[in-house]
């Protein structure tokens, strides 16, 4: 993996991919984060994904998902340095998704304690629209479980 400098030349900007995000992920995660993400991302491939994968100094991807015949980000898988996390862009899945459609897709992320407690920040306008967890956060199946069916949720009814 070739890396650039940056202008002020103090952090390394590198061009990342999928076996680049999870040997980076593998590295700031527990295992079974690490196969918290793995399910996800594979998770979000069977529903049409597309993945771009942006030059940076931590790795990231960004899944793009089908939302009313418009792709749409919908959430990134990064590593912070600290962690491996993924947020959820309610930013960008206003702009495709009825109002409804989104209110379901919170209200169903909610009942998972983890990622109920990131999205206290969506309760008034103007808040962080990218609310994010831990992947150590969610490890739990059944964790996942919510994520992947809130995710189909989504799909279907934006």
């Amino acid at each position: 993996m070739r890396q650039q400098r940056t202008q002020a030349g103090d952090r390394p900007q590198v061009p990342w991919d999928s076996e680049s995000l999870f040997y980076a992920l593998a590295r700031v995660t527990t295992l079974d984060g690490y196969r918290a993400a793995r399910r996800l991302f594979t998770f979000v491939e069977t529903c049409g994904a597309q993945f771009t994968f942006p030059t940076g100094t931590h790795a990231q991807v960004n899944v793009w998902l089908p939302i009313r015949g418009t792709r749409t980000h919908v959430l990134s898988m990064y590593d912070t340095g600290k962690h491996g996390s993924v947020s959820f862009d309610f930013g960008f899945i206003r702009h495709s998704a009825s109002d409804q459609a989104i209110t379901t897709f919170a209200r169903r992320l909610r009942t998972t304690p983890a990622v109920a407690k990131s999205l206290l920040r969506l309760q008034r306008p103007g808040d962080d629209l990218h609310p994010s967890v831990h992947f150590d956060a969610i490890v739990d199946p059944s964790a996942l479980d919510v994520i992947e069916a809130a995710i189909d949720e989504l799909l279907a009814t934006a």
